[in-house]
């Protein structure tokens, strides 16, 4: 085989080769860009999920406060109440 036949055989099979592979290599491409895309979409959700529940447990530690405080308040009735009631039942 003529050198020169040799390099147009051998620039065809590139050719045919590149335009098989390069499109396998493209679909790749593609595939990761949307699995990035995917993936800053899931760690944007958990950063507003973070956000949401250091917002949750801002309320949850409000109500136990407040829960607090009237459980001090009905103690502290009962407290006086108590030796009124004594009374009465006598």
């Amino acid at each position: 085989m003529s050198p020169t036949l040799r390099h147009r055989v051998g620039s065809k099979a590139r050719a045919i080769v590149s335009g098989v592979v390069s499109p396998r290599f493209d679909a790749v491409e593609v595939e990761l860009g949307q699995v990035g895309q995917r993936l800053a979409a899931v760690e944007e959700t958990l950063a507003r999920s973070e956000i949401e529940i250091a917002a949750l447990r801002q309320q949850v530690d409000e109500c136990l406060d407040f829960l607090r405080i009237q459980h001090a308040i009905v103690r502290d009735a009962f407290e006086v109440a108590k030796p009124l009631l004594g009374r009465q039942e006598q």
